[in-house]
């Protein structure tokens, strides 16, 4: 019986070391939502039709660490352990901060939250001047650019984040855009800063207090829209920009999971009365053959029914391409958005679409680093 039962105990382990590698994910690369990365690919073995004989230990034990078995179920747990029951208020994804309201644990946020990412003086004086040089060379060519700049979460609700950051600069990086580019009378640059704040006392909430970590909700960003919109009005006056009475606007729940425990959130569905005009074509980057550096492979195009309309492209991050561009596309014949990763790709795009305006669009970090790698 003694030895059965040791039997049984040498079988459990073995089962336990092998099928977490036997079950696993044998190519990796996914995206682990609950970590905000990509997973670690599995490892190329092989080279010209011969067996790789170095560096093949680190990149298997980090797809094996990344793509075992049961992990994700494994993280849930110590999430959940960590969080619920022990009270941590982070873990290597998330703060888990006061109310509900949960943030991005990520140093971009960090930085951007203690204004480590501020600028100095020469630093402001080279995007100033950077600014100028393309609007000028655009203008040149007939093409109107304009930029909306949105503050991150933790602008507008950062009470609900931590104390516990110091402010390492006295300006913010969302300052020295207002100080330098939205007040320059030369540019046109928009910060919708006041017009979110202004919601704060209201029954109105315009970013997602759980169920995104990172993202305003459709209201917040429909204030983003206009910001965006009265821009570019700016250049093209008779330009359409929708209003609310265009919109069947409802108040809904949603709910995500984090550390293994739902929360439920406010977000609002804006649903076109007379439909949509424009149409999704993503073929239109096939034709051209186009080269990406775009992780989330987010840029799009969309054309317009009116083909009267004028033409416009983007440069801009997650707060326009997962929330306005349905609603940008309805005043324009041809929009293309493309990401900041693929801001090189700008000039290019350019010449094929033949635009009358360029729009800059995201946060603080996207904007200023679209401008500082734009090539004219």
């Amino acid at each position: 019986m003694k030895k059965a039962i040791n039997y049984i105990y040498i079988v459990f382990f073995l089962l336990c070391i092998t099928l977490p590698f036997v079950l696993s994910d044998k190519e990796g690369g996914k995206i682990s939502e609950g970590e905000n990365r990509y997973l670690a690919t599995a490892p190329d073995y092989f080279e010209n039709g011969h067996l790789k004989l170095g560096g093949l230990r680190e990149g298997t034990e980090e797809w094996i660490n990344d793509n075992a078995y049961g992990r994700e179920y494994f993280l849930k747990i110590t999430d959940y352990i960590n969080v619920h029951i022990l009270g941590e208020k982070k873990n290597g994804v998330y703060y888990y901060g006061e109310n509900n309201w949960i943030f991005l644990n990520q140093d971009w946020v960090i930085n951007n939250y203690s204004n480590a990412n501020a600028l100095n003086d020469e630093e402001i004086r080279l995007l100033v001047e950077k600014y100028t040089g393309i609007q000028e060379y655009y203008k040149e060519k007939g093409i109107g650019v304009c930029t909306s700049v949105f503050p991150y979460k933790t602008d507008i609700y950062g009470e609900y984040f931590t104390d516990s950051v110091i402010k390492v600069n006295d300006e913010s990086l969302l300052d020295i855009f207002i100080n330098n580019l939205e007040q320059n009378e030369s540019f046109n640059v928009d910060v919708p800063y006041d017009e979110l704040m202004s919601y704060k006392n209201t029954d109105i909430q315009t970013y997602y207090a759980s169920y995104d970590a990172s993202h305003w909700n459709y209201y917040g960003a429909y204030i983003g829209y206009l910001s965006v919109m009265n821009n570019v009005k700016k250049d093209i006056p008779g330009l359409k920009i929708l209003s609310e009475e265009d919109f069947y606007i409802e108040e809904v729940q949603v709910e995500n999971e984090y550390a293994g425990k739902t929360y439920s959130d406010i977000d609002y569905s804006f649903t076109l009365k007379e439909g949509s005009h424009a149409s999704l074509d993503m073929t239109f980057f096939e034709s051209i053959n186009y080269q990406s550096q775009d992780t989330w492979q987010s840029y799009r195009y969309y054309k317009n029914e009116d083909q009267t309309l004028p033409k416009a492209i983007i440069v801009g991050d997650s707060y326009v391409w997962m929330f306005m561009l349905p609603w940008i596309s309805e005043s324009f014949s041809e929009l293309v958005f493309i990401h900041q990763l693929d801001v090189d790709n700008l000039d290019e795009m350019v010449s094929i679409i033949n635009p009358d305006e360029i729009i800059y669009a995201g946060l603080t970090d996207t904007v200023y680093q679209s401008i500082m790698d734009t090539d004219y």
